[in-house]
């Protein structure tokens, strides 16, 4: 298992899926970081990766420029990536107006592989192993439990 991290992102990989557990809005360096651990998983997984990515309630803000390079991140990597699963949590409008952000996004932008959102990861997990290679949804919680862990 792979993994880097920061006060405000975890990231974690097993098997052919990424996780990202995002605590604190992105920054570019933070973006960076993603793009470089899941580009060297791409680099091992040659029939593609899964990608799980859980943003807390208090990591939906961004700075200027960062949308941008998250779209360009996207972009680069959905060739790659054969489903790709965001988990929003909290209640309340806002959790659900990000939901709703991010599944009309995906909608327009139409990325070539199956997204969903979720409220948690219990079910995203559940959607994602399906599009794994040889993975079980065991191997996927205890990554991301991890992840969390190192988030504190």
């Amino acid at each position: 298992m792979s993994e880097g991290e920061d006060r405000g992102l975890a990231l974690a990989t097993t098997g052919n899926a990424f996780i990202s557990v995002w605590r604190e809005p992105s920054t570019l360096e933070r973006l960076q970081q993603v793009r470089r651990v899941e580009q060297e998983l791409v680099d091992r997984c040659k029939d593609g990766i899964i990608v799980l990515t859980v943003l807390t309630d208090s990591s939906a803000a961004t700075r200027a420029g960062e949308p941008e390079e998250a779209s360009k991140l996207a972009k680069h990597f959905a060739p790659t990536t054969r489903a790709h699963a965001y988990v929003i949590e909290g209640t309340g409008f806002r959790a659900a107006a990000l939901r709703a952000v991010i599944a009309g996004v995906n909608a327009l932008f139409r990325p070539g592989h199956p997204t969903r959102v979720f409220d948690g990861a219990d079910q995203a997990i559940r959607w994602l192993v399906p599009y794994g290679q040889a993975i079980e949804e065991a191997a996927l919680t205890a990554a991301l439990a991890q992840a969390r862990t190192r988030l504190g």
